[in-house]
């Protein structure tokens, strides 16, 4: 597979994410960062320029690329197991249930103090979860530690149903089809496909240029079906409708 936005290996901070207090990077990691956007970017324009001439402008290019890694690798599609998830959110509950316990007087915990003031990272967290505890064992007291967690189980389950389900679908190459229709639509003013795909056409190789640089090994024809049946369906998740796009 070659090296691309998918790369497990790649740093996920964005090309705008330079803020090395907030990332808490150090000078060269930053400097190596940044490098490696600036790299992309020439690749994003040398790569699909000869599809969409106006990126032959490097400023809209550097823009596009903003934009596309943003949609196509920091936000990547939402899936899951249904069924695991239940099971996984479950078990947490089960454990916020035993912690709003132990405020019981049989049941105690000696807790320690909070250490105000402090900047030390790990004594921060604690005093995080020290309120934790504190707040499920007066949720308890207060007798409404077992309503409220069975409703925050309810909550979540409507989520769960909402997030489409993880299946067999190859989720990233969805979501690849999804945003370089977007890219093509954003600098040509056209609407791409969105029922079938001429393997000789234009958009095609232009998906295919696509998935390369996303470092994608997965056939352009089989993705594009995958997402036009999703599409189709409204299921939402992996795909979304460009504006003023005819519905067919």
């Amino acid at each position: 597979m070659k090296r691309g936005l998918y790369d497990p290996n790649m740093p996920w901070y964005g090309p705008d994410d330079q803020d090395n207090e907030t990332l808490f990077l150090d000078d060269e990691t930053a400097e190596k960062l940044h490098t490696h956007h600036l790299a992309r970017a020439a690749e994003f324009q040398r790569m699909f320029a000869k599809h969409l001439p106006d990126l032959k402008d490097s400023n809209l290019a550097l823009q596009e690329y903003e934009w596309f890694y943003e949609c196509a690798v920091a936000h990547p599609p939402e899936t899951l197991r249904r069924k695991k998830a239940k099971t996984n959110f479950r078990k947490v509950a089960e454990a916020l249930r035993v912690l709003s316990g132990y405020g019981l007087s049989d049941n105690a915990l000696i807790l320690p103090n909070e250490r105000a003031g402090t900047v030390d990272p790990i004594e921060r967290w604690e005093n995080e979860l020290i309120h934790i505890v504190i707040s499920l064992m007066e949720m308890r007291r207060q007798g409404f530690a077992d309503k409220a967690i069975e409703k925050l189980i309810a909550d979540s389950d409507v989520l769960v149903d909402l997030t489409p389900e993880t299946s067999n679908v190859n989720w990233p190459a969805v979501h690849a089809v999804d945003n370089l229709r977007w890219l093509w639509w954003r600098n040509t003013g056209k609407y791409p496909p969105s029922r079938a795909l001429n393997p000789a056409s234009g958009f095609c190789r232009f998906l295919s240029d696509g998935f390369d640089f996303l470092g994608l090994n997965s056939d352009v024809i089989s993705a594009f079906k995958r997402w036009a049946a999703i599409n189709k369906s409204g299921f939402g998740n992996g795909t979304s409708k460009i504006p003023d796009e005819p519905v067919v």
